[in-house]
């Protein structure tokens, strides 16, 4: 898959066509295998990787979904998202990419305090790139997925994770 991956990425509008529809057939007869795919993409080029982020929300994770995972899929998507960060070598635009997964998954697992929490623990990092990707998480988490009441219960939270990221 990771060619037709490569293929999407294509000028060529002809060759990236027929990797949509390539695409598209695999998520029809077998999603969990385009699943499966998507995953291993999250270790390729970084261009790749990036898009394999984009094609989990679009068919997987997003609202409009045609698909839906179930908690253990979830947490084997969490799992390998987190395994693959690299805040030394992958580029901050990537490591956005793959906040936003996250932030999805945890949020349909009902697990944003976990979450949180997580992130205020990025927050402690030396690294520059894992605070700016902390930070970057938690606005698109507070903006999208919690409710007035649950930014007022992680005020503090939000005010060490501000604090950190600086």
């Amino acid at each position: 898959m990771e060619t037709t991956f490569q293929e999407l990425l294509s000028a060529d509008n002809t060759v990236r066509q027929r990797a949509e529809t390539a695409i598209q057939d695999q998520f029809t007869a077998n999603p969990s295998q385009l699943a499966q795919a998507l995953i291993a993409g999250l270790t390729a080029s970084i261009e790749v990787a990036t898009l394999c982020c984009v094609l989990l929300k679009k068919y997987f994770l997003d609202f409009r979904a045609q698909a839906s995972l179930s908690d253990t899929d979830l947490e084997q998507l969490k799992a390998a998202i987190e395994g693959s960060l690299d805040f030394e070598n992958q580029p901050l635009v990537l490591l956005k990419r793959k906040g936003d997964v996250l932030s999805k998954i945890y949020s349909k697992l009902n697990k944003k305090d976990v979450f949180v929490q997580y992130l205020v623990t990025l927050c402690g990092s030396e690294s520059v790139k894992c605070r700016q990707f902390a930070m970057y998480v938690f606005e698109i988490l507070s903006e999208m997925h919690l409710t007035s009441d649950e930014l007022t219960a992680h005020k503090e939270d939000f005010m060490s994770i501000f604090e950190r990221a600086l």
